[in-house]
């Protein structure tokens, strides 16, 4: 339903009454209006909701309110709480297990004005998330008949009848939180009680996170007001057929799709007139005759699409879009509603590969080799945005992967998220809000319930399945979403599972897949049985080509310390100092979830020298970040299909500043481990086996290659070529991993060497690269620290579109030794700071002698905003670079 559709989403700002918000009139567009809330603790206010909501009523002392968002973040803005992502701030903000859910209970309040042009047409309030329970008033009424119930939950409530034109609306609402809201000192998902509500469960704390001390109470998400005729249009439906398996370039054989629509007569008369959908060009139209109060889903005849635009995930192909718009014409010619649709016209599916032991997913026909990653949130506080989202998806596109899984102890995904999934090609994998941890999994004694008890949250099995219904209704159309899965790693309990798979899922969204959980064994099987993912700490990195894991493991990670800037704006200077040596971690660096580098008394980071600052002891572990994370996946290619069908990274990133499992920090800053995944991710990707120092290619495309050649070279410290091999006219078949040949140094060699690997096309194009770094003895690698000085030299373009900056960045080694481990920044030039998100095709990069790299930076800079940027290069042994970009031009 959205034909007027107002979002009501409102900044702090200082102010000593509350003005009202002017809604334009119906033929106008989409509107998003930032202007005023506020908001007060509940038991401050002395007045119930009719009075509060009345004219008569005027508030004082209340707080600028962050809407939509949460109780805390009223609070952070207005500074009455300190940063809880800074040091071990957190610990100073009261938790609502120990204050009790009255000191998170709040009321929020603001105005709006509809034009008399609007009078005759019915008023719609819409909430598209509160958590957790709410009343809502508006001038003098209560508007809400039941209890507004659960996290998940749309509602629209219809306010036609306590709406005035020409003057101010009053709506106030106030918000209970999760209860109840659980001990956040007992374990992951504190003593699990938090699972007894249908909430989002991290917020009880998690060994990646410390408790959001309101569990996320507020009006976490969009709320609006819209303005439709007497028939609305609800819910719609867009399926997609695309038979057969397709190539993901050229001419396409047909495709079809079938659109459907819930409408509605509010009225307690009947009503008639004509529902119709135009899509590529051509229009389909039903007639429709509805009684007074009824709702009917109406059908139209299956459209055929020549030669369709198909819709294929991150690697494979293009995201193709088609816009279908839906509209209720009535009896006198009036449009009553209007919906607008963006849908990708593709087919999938899976099954499940005995040999391996994996579930295959297939697109379009083709079968897809998942690499993916799972994510939490965009912000512990729910601060999100349309902006926010579209970077962090890019980013994973970045990274070459082709599957994001929202992780069940989280929230389902809003439809922002979905969007930017659905540009750049991120299939979603969505869990419902069921954990382990919390819901029973396994024997916990410091969990307050029983395993048994726990196994039948949440309380409310009704609340759950209607939010489960809502979200998928909300969410079905989006191409980016891949399947639903009932919980992390343990499903819910034996009803909703039931209703879920047999009903609800079949009825509302019959073209996906659902799993009961995420471990479950229609999707992963190892020979002994049991059902597992992990490990979740260091490894070895050879371990990954040589032991065998779970053949789709949905949970697979390492360690994620963040580059030094950001370190810097999650504690103290003296907190730095305390940066872990050897066993020993400090408070702050524990507090903020620190993952070891140490596996028994093997410490990855002393391999590269001891650190004497935390800037140093950062800069090494992003050594170590890229190759955990480039091993992980490179001994995923080497037994692809054989051994496995997938993985899906545990973390990608985090809500909060956390040390562990992460390749991005919430700064939107990457770390080495970030192009260790783009690296080992690509499409077309050559690679050195760590176990037996095989060099092989991978073609994760749907495209047969020929003539191609590798070039596999061996340089020592000092810069001296002591190996060189090629092989020409390589063929590649597609979705395949092929073995070349097994590269080995001299057995009189001893110390640090390098390795460069280069994939070529018949045209001499460079399709893939790699370079790795060894060392022959037990010294590990502060051989390193020996490398004389290299010169590099520097040859770029620079490009400004608008708020849009293109860098092509040309470098080029000009000295006799290896230019080892870069790293490119885009700072402020004028105060230091990095300018974030930015988009770079390679960082953390190496450079033989004589040999050149090309890399394409890409950030967006606010106009008018006076920054000019700077590109700063640091490497191991080469010197500091800094130069203005506009230079460049």
């Amino acid at each position: 339903m959205r034909f007027l559709y107002l979002f009501l989403v409102f900044p702090i700002l200082a102010l000593t009454c509350c003005s009202s918000i002017e809604i334009p009139v119906p033929d106008d567009p989409v509107n998003f209006l930032y202007e005023k809330w506020l908001a007060q603790k509940a038991d401050l206010v002395a007045v119930n909701g009719e009075i509060l909501s009345s004219a008569e009523y005027e508030p004082e002392g209340w707080l600028d309110a962050v809407v939509p968002g949460t109780v805390l973040s009223t609070l952070l803005n207005n500074r009455l709480i300190p940063d809880p992502f800074f040091s071990m701030n957190n610990e100073l903000i009261p938790d609502i297990n120990d204050v009790g859910v009255e000191h998170y209970t709040y009321w929020f309040y603001t105005k709006f004005n509809f034009p008399p042009e609007v009078s005759g047409r019915r008023i719609w309030l819409n909430l598209r998330g509160i958590n957790y329970k709410a009343e809502v008033y508006l001038n003098g009424n209560k508007v809400n008949a039941t209890t507004l119930e659960g996290m998940f939950r749309r509602f629209n409530l219809d306010i036609t009848e306590h709406v005035t034109f020409n003057e101010n609306n009053i709506l106030a609402i106030i918000v209970f939180p999760p209860n109840p809201p659980g001990n956040a000192t007992r374990g992951q998902g504190g003593d699990g009680t938090i699972g007894k509500n249908v909430t989002m469960q991290f917020t009880a704390g998690w060994d990646w996170i410390k408790p959001v001390r309101d569990r996320n109470t507020g009006i976490w998400d969009k709320i609006s007001v819209s303005a439709t005729g007497p028939v609305i249009i609800k819910n719609p439906y867009v399926t997609t057929e695309v038979p057969g398996v397709r190539a993901s370039e050229g001419d396409q054989a047909s495709a079809f799709i079938s659109v459907s629509a819930e409408v509605k007569n509010v009225l307690d008369r009947n009503m008639s007139g004509i529902l119709k959908y135009s899509c590529n060009n051509k229009i389909q139209e039903k007639r429709v005759q509805l009684a007074a109060g009824e709702s009917r889903t109406i059908k139209f005849d299956r459209q055929k699409i020549e030669n369709p635009r198909l819709w294929w995930p991150n690697g494979s192909g293009k995201q193709d879009l088609y816009e279908i718009i839906l509209s209720f014409i009535d009896s006198t010619g009036e449009m009553s509603d209007r919906e607008k649709v963006n849908i990708g016209i593709r087919d999938i599916d899976s099954y499940f590969d005995p040999e391996s032991g994996g579930r295959i997913f297939t697109v379009n026909g083709q079968k897809l080799f998942i690499r993916g990653g799972n994510w939490i949130a965009s912000d512990a506080y729910l601060r999100l945005s349309p902006e926010r989202y579209r970077a962090e998806v890019k980013m994973h596109a970045n990274m070459n992967l082709n599957m994001i899984r929202i992780w069940g102890g989280s929230i389902s995904e809003r439809p922002e998220f979905y969007n930017a999934c659905d540009e750049f090609g991120l299939l979603v994998w969505q869990d419902f809000w069921i954990t382990g941890d919390c819901n029973g999994a396994w024997l916990d004694r410091i969990k307050k319930d029983d395993q048994e008890a726990r196994r039948k949250y949440p309380d409310n099995h009704a609340l759950f399945l209607e939010s489960a219904e809502d979200n998928i209704k909300m969410l079905r159309n989006h191409p980016s979403l891949y399947l639903w899965s009932g919980g992390n790693e343990y499903p819910p309990p034996e009803d909703i599972d039931k209703t879920l798979r047999e009903d609800i899922i079949p009825k509302l969204d019959k073209d996906r897949e659902y799993f009961s959980f995420s471990t479950s064994r229609e999707l992963s099987v190892i020979s002994t049985g049991r059902i597992v993912d992990g490990p979740y700490s260091i490894q070895e990195p050879y371990s990954f080509f040589t032991r065998r894991f779970p053949p789709f493991n949905s949970e697979i990670g390492s360690v994620g310390v963040p580059v030094y800037e950001t370190l810097k704006k999650m504690m103290t200077g003296d907190e730095l100092m305390e940066f872990p040596r050897a066993s020993n971690v400090s408070d702050t660096w524990r507090y903020h979830c620190y993952s070891r580098y140490i596996i028994g008394d093997k410490n990855f980071i002393a391999l590269y020298g001891n650190p004497e600052s935390a800037e140093e002891f950062v800069y090494y572990a992003q050594l170590v970040n890229y190759d955990q994370y480039r091993s992980l996946l490179e001994g995923w290619n080497s037994h692809m299909w054989e051994w496995y069908t997938g993985l899906l990274i545990w973390k990608t990133q985090n809500p909060w500043t956390s040390l562990r499992g992460q390749l991005y920090d919430p700064f939107l800053d990457q770390n080495g481990g970030f192009f260790g995944v783009r690296k080992a991710a690509e499409p077309v990707h050559i690679q050195l086996n760590l176990d037996d120092f095989m060099v092989c290619v991978v073609n994760s495309t749907f495209e047969h290659l020929e003539n191609l050649t590798v070039t596999a070279e061996i340089y020592d410290i000092s810069g001296c070529k002591i190996l060189s091999a090629e092989e020409k006219q390589i063929e590649l078949a597609s979705n395949s991993f092929k073995e070349l040949f097994t590269l080995a140094v001299p057995d009189s060699f001893q110390g640090v060497y390098f390795v460069s690997l280069v994939l070529e096309n018949s045209r001499q194009d460079r399709i893939s690269e790699n370079f790795y770094w060894f060392s022959t003895g037990n010294e590990g690698f502060s051989e390193l620290h020996n490398l004389e000085e290299a010169k590099l030299d520097f040859s770029p373009s620079f490009i400004e579109k608008g708020q849009n900056r293109e860098v092509e960045l040309t470098l080029e080694n000009m000295s006799e030794v290896v230019s080892f481990w870069n790293r490119l920044q885009v700072m402020n030039s004028e105060t230091g700071e990095r300018i974030l998100p930015v988009s770079y095709s390679d960082n953390y990069f190496s450079i033989v002698p004589g040999g050149k790299k090309t890399i394409r930076i890409e950030f967006t800079i606010a106009e008018n905003s006076g920054i000019l940027p700077e590109l700063r290069l640091i490497g191991w042994n080469s010197p500091e670079y800094k130069r203005r970009l506009k230079d460049f031009q």
